[in-house]
């Protein structure tokens, strides 16, 4: 599971493998999400879209890998290498090519409004140096730089999404301006493979979640115990696929029909967000849902 967070995070402490008495390499790893192409309709105007699915790493790294590196450490050295990441990042690393997938898509915007999708991918970056004991100028104790630093950049199937959706555009001119509904700001829904970031009201009554142009609301008997459910730990939330755009589907891998349940709290960082809010837990014993797909969140 991977909920959105900005910037470049460190992954374990970095390490060093031996390949040989002459030979090793220093690893640090890092994760951060990356925004690919998203894709944007307004004013009722629909628009075709192709969006594009990539996976492992890319031809020039891959070809990288197999020279630079591997012609340095050799296939046992990176077989080394691949199980020290896996120790220290609890994850299988997928140093291969893999050939993009493509899907068509027709984006279908509110008749006065926008529809706008931003979408983010989860990489895994390597920063190797390679390193070489004495040789032609130095001493036989000292290790020198032989290669890099060199990053290889693995693209997961984790994918996270900014989706919103407006009932008016400025840009639409025959339409008349309707009142924004001044969201508390996001929630992190963390998907498993995709992490939704969205819109959300929060009161004594209810929370509403706005997930592209539909709603989810839920009933709230317990306001403190929500509140600090959301604020640190995140509460789990069960809802119908159907309410997430295709493309997002695809992307991720999830099924296009069924149910799928997440864990949801407050999203925050350096500076998006509110100081004092965290993530509230809703148990079975504190919500309701009720889907309000065809009603206004103002309204909800």
């Amino acid at each position: 599971m991977a909920h959105y967070f900005s910037g470049r995070k460190r992954v374990g402490e970095s390490f060093v493998i031996t390949i040989s008495d002459r030979r090793k390499v220093s690893c640090a790893i890092f994760k951060r999400w990356i925004e690919k192409p998203g894709y944007e309709c307004c004013c009722g105007l629909s628009s075709d879209f192709k969006i594009t699915k990539t996976f492992g790493l890319s031809e020039k790294e891959s070809s990288m890998l197999e020279s630079t590196i591997g012609g340095s450490i050799g296939k046992e050295g990176i077989a080394q290498l691949k199980s020290e990441i896996k120790d220290t990042s609890g994850r299988e690393v997928e140093w291969t090519f893999t050939k993009a997938e493509e899907m068509a898509y027709r984006c279908e915007p509110p008749r006065c409004g926008c529809k706008e999708i931003r979408i983010f991918q989860l990489i895994y970056e390597y920063d190797l140096v390679g390193y070489r004991r004495g040789g032609w100028i130095f001493r036989n104790d000292y290790w020198d730089i032989e290669w890099g630093p060199e990053t290889l950049r693995e693209e997961t199937s984790s994918y996270s999404s900014m989706a919103d959706t407006t009932k008016y555009d400025p840009r639409c001119k025959e339409c008349g301006e309707e009142h924004s509904p001044e969201y508390d700001g996001r929630i992190s829904f963390d998907l498993g493979p995709l992490c939704l970031l969205v819109p959300y009201k929060m009161n004594q009554q209810g929370l509403t979640m706005s997930i592209g142009k539909f709603g989810l609301q839920f009933g709230i008997n317990d306001y403190e115990r929500v509140f600090s459910g959301l604020s640190n730990r995140g509460l789990t939330i069960e809802f119908a696929s159907e309410l997430i755009d295709k493309p997002l589907l695809f992307l991720s891998g999830l099924g296009p029909a069924g149910r799928l349940e997440g864990n949801a709290r407050f999203y925050s960082d350096l500076v998006a967000g509110r100081e004092s809010k965290s993530a509230p837990r809703f148990g079975a014993d504190v919500y309701s849902i009720r889907d309000i797909s065809q009603t206004d969140p103002q309204k909800a």
